[in-house]
């Protein structure tokens, strides 16, 4: 049911990111960076149809937000990045306190969500341009994403739907 709540192109991000992630965990020699990519782009994808579909209908204050100096209507423009999500969803107290009103899973969301993003953007952009990340630090965020040990970050975000929404 989670996996049929995500978006079908962050779906494809995530069985990419585990293909890779399987057929190549026991080759030390091999940079897992990809997984950490694919993981971070099947989030931002996720994000920006949760957000677009929570703004739309809400007062301009709240829909509205400057990314990068220009002024975005943010139920109808984007995708933003990953490290923008979490400035524009923690970043603004009307904003936060809608989403949080409109959204199941609304607490998680603006609370936990911002600092996920902040750390995934953190960890992908250098994996998507040339560097590489710890092989650690794959498996670390990778097992977090997907739920080792624990409960996922993407079964989360799976659980965080627009109020009403089916």
């Amino acid at each position: 049911k989670a996996w049929l709540a995500l978006d079908p192109a962050a779906r494809g991000f995530i069985a990419s990111a585990e293909k890779v992630f399987r057929d190549h965990r026991l080759d030390m020699a091999f940079n897992l960076s990809t997984v950490v990519v694919d993981l971070a782009n099947a989030v931002e994808v996720q994000v920006n149809a949760i957000l677009r579909s929570a703004l739309v209908g809400a007062p301009d204050p709240i829909r509205y937000a400057n990314i990068e100096g220009t002024t975005l209507d943010l139920s109808r423009q984007g995708p933003i990045s990953l490290g923008q999500l979490a400035r524009v969803i923690a970043g603004d107290r009307g904003r936060s306190e809608h989403l949080r009103a409109r959204l199941e899973n609304g607490d998680w969301f603006v609370a936990s969500l911002p600092p996920i993003l902040a750390e995934l953007a953190g960890m992908r952009n250098p994996a998507a341009h040339g560097g590489a990340i710890h092989r650690d630090d794959v498996v670390r965020l990778r097992g977090q994403m997907v739920g080792v040990g624990s409960e996922g970050r993407l079964l989360r975000l799976a659980m965080v739907r627009v109020r009403g929404a089916p």
